[in-house]
């Protein structure tokens, strides 16, 4: 008898992606300390505009808020951190998703 796996479920919530300059002295401290939020995803050193690029999938608009505003805050050596939120994926760990498009009645309001 073949059993069928169920893939994963997706997680939903608030993706986003946040950019920061960070002391470059502290670089290993930061990343690892970045790395320790059960919501963030992905942290990145970068090369460029800014040191660091965090993926993040929150649970709530108030995670978000209190991540932002305090937490990062609280990460000696985190500069100038900026926050996009994404609106659609097309594609995502390899993955070709169907993005949704708005309704054309939803787009009047």
């Amino acid at each position: 008898m073949e059993r069928k796996v169920k893939p994963p479920k997706k997680k939903k919530g608030i993706k986003s992606f946040i950019s920061l300059r960070a002391d470059p002295e502290r670089s290993d401290e930061i990343g690892s300390s970045l790395a320790q939020f059960h919501f963030v995803e992905d942290v990145l050193l970068l090369t460029g505009d800014f040191d660091f690029m965090i993926k993040a999938n929150f649970d709530s608009y108030d995670q978000m808020k209190r991540f932002l505003t305090l937490e990062l805050g609280e990460i000696e050596g985190v500069e100038d951190p900026t926050s996009m939120m994404v609106v659609s994926a097309y594609k995502e760990k390899n993955e070709f998703l169907k993005a949704k498009e708005p309704e054309k009645e939803e787009m009047k309001d």
